[in-house]
């Protein structure tokens, strides 16, 4: 019953959309997209560091998607006082320093720490049997 309810939701919510003129398809678009892109800060950072942790990546994400949704709904297009950045990447800023703040005001549990650390263990390993050992010493020749 509740999945037969949420095709209905959805199928008069695809009907309403389908109906929109084409500016205002247009402008769903790229308010798609300037939230989408909030998804970057916590999947790159994720990959390169440590620290980072749920918290942040779910409080900053949800907080650039508001900032940006806000944003483009005052300033359609671009923002005049901001160096006509988008809305989305003004709204990056924003999701990258609560993702940081986050992960250095709330611990990580030991259990999280050894799993973040497990993981990063395994890829360098694979990448040492693939490309062998990182050598830091300077090469001379």
């Amino acid at each position: 019953m509740i999945a037969k309810l949420g095709m209905l939701g959805l199928t008069i919510l695809s009907s309403w959309l389908a109906c929109l003129e084409l500016p205002a398809l247009f402008q769903l678009a790229v308010l798609a997209y300037q939230g989408v892109i909030q998804l970057a800060v916590p999947q790159f950072l994720g990959i390169f560091w440590r620290r980072g942790n749920k918290y942040g990546a779910i409080a900053g994400m949800v907080a650039g998607f508001a900032v940006a949704v806000t944003l483009e709904l005052a300033f359609p297009g671009y923002l005049p006082w901001a160096y006509e950045l988008t809305s989305g990447a003004v709204a990056l800023v924003v999701n990258l320093t609560i993702y940081v703040a986050a992960a250095y005001v709330v611990p990580q549990t030991r259990e999280e720490r050894s799993r973040v650390d497990g993981l990063f263990d395994l890829i360098e390993a694979k990448r040492a049997i693939q490309f062998g050992p990182l050598d830091t010493a300077p090469q001379t020749t």
